[in-house]
């Protein structure tokens, strides 16, 4: 319930704000204290949300002090350095999981904020795309990840200013946290992409080619997941692990088909009314989604396109609803089954059962729980 509550509230935001004002008015972020409050209170106050929480309070138990760490305790576990040495001063400071999870959720959180309100007019839209298609899986799954993320974000503004020194150590610091955090060297490069035809021939291409490799070739999955998955493993042995019957392959394709298309659809309407930014983020970020299916490591690396990518579906939903002749007669019905449609992509996932918890994948948040209600 709560994170309905949560949704309409950022919905009355975006409606009250934004569908009704003028494009050359200052974005009005008044109520980014109060989400900011919100998000990490219901992050760091969770109580064993997320699949992953289990992991980090175990390794919390045992990480030791930071007095006490060492260069033997940084090669033991499987955890980047930068994460460790984290948990470790936390712990130094306060003997709680909890207090790593606030840190960890007010930095993440205000970064994902800042940038959205640096990068955008209609800020409350894209709060509340980042809140249904990105929020549980930055704040309560993976944690080390989303730091590291969020300092690409960081070095990614710092870029932007041509602060370029500052901007390099904020990357290099990030892959301290996690090794995909190399992925992002190219952002600078995929800025230099404009949208045109030579996009939607290569989207065809991967549409056709992937799904065909992957059912040709039995031992791909195999293959990718060992080059993308380098840090232990353990960890490619799980995703190797993982089964794809041909039902749900077909079914996947299908979705992301869909959903590839629309995208493009998108970047076209937008470069059509002028605005032709982040095309090339968002049809990596397509392209890496649809590959998920040959190998999960993919879809890691579309963690640190996502910020770019619901900026343009901001940008897209707010264009279209203004000057779309149709659509302009009913926006609040198209709003809704916008929002609908994109939570239905991306979290869907959440109806999965899982064989080996015996449990939905959605009991992994709801309800929700808090540590300060126990």
């Amino acid at each position: 319930m709560v994170y309905i509550l949560i949704a309409l509230f950022l919905l009355f935001l975006s409606y009250t704000y934004e569908f009704k004002k003028n494009d050359n008015r200052q974005p009005n972020t008044i109520w980014f204290p109060f989400i900011l409050f919100i998000f990490v209170f219901i992050a760091g106050f969770r109580d064993g949300l997320g699949v992953d929480t289990k992991n980090y309070v175990e390794f919390f138990k045992y990480v030791p002090t930071i007095d006490n760490l060492s260069e033997s305790t940084l090669g033991y576990t499987r955890f980047r350095p930068g994460f460790v040495i984290y948990y470790s001063i936390c712990k130094s400071i306060i003997n709680d999981i909890t207090f790593a999870f606030v840190l960890e959720s007010l930095f993440v959180n205000y970064v994902v904020l800042l940038f959205i309100k640096r990068h955008t007019k209609y800020p409350y839209l894209t709060v509340l795309l980042f809140f249904l298609i990105n929020y549980l899986e930055f704040n309560m799954e993976i944690q080390r990840e989303a730091i590291a993320v969020a300092l690409v974000l960081l070095s990614w503004m710092k870029y932007e200013n041509k602060k370029y020194l500052l901007s390099l150590i904020l990357f290099a610091l990030s892959t301290t946290f996690h090794v995909s955090a190399f992925f992002a060297i190219i952002l600078p490069l995929l800025d230099k992409i404009t949208f045109n035809k030579k996009w939607i021939i290569i989207a065809v291409v991967l549409i056709v080619l992937v799904p065909t490799a992957f059912f040709a070739i039995p031992n791909l999955s195999f293959i990718v997941e060992f080059l993308l998955n380098s840090e232990q493993s353990n960890v490619v042995d799980g995703y190797t692990a993982q089964t794809f019957n041909q039902d749900l392959n077909l079914n996947y394709f299908l979705i992301h088909f869909i959903q590839y298309g629309f995208m493009i659809y998108a970047l076209y309407y937008l470069k059509s009314k002028g605005q032709n930014r982040y095309a090339g983020h968002i049809m990596i970020y397509m392209t890496f989604m649809y590959m998920t299916a040959v190998s999960y490591g993919f879809y890691r690396f579309t963690n640190y396109l996502t910020c770019f990518y619901i900026l343009v579906l901001s940008d897209f939903l707010m264009c279209f609803l203004r000057t779309n002749k149709f659509v302009k007669q009913f926006p609040k019905l198209v709003l809704v089954v916008f929002l609908t449609y994109l939570t239905y992509y991306h979290e869907s996932k959440l109806m999965i059962y899982d064989e080996v918890n015996d449990e939905y994948s959605y009991e992994r948040y709801f309800p929700y729980k808090s540590i300060l209600l126990k």
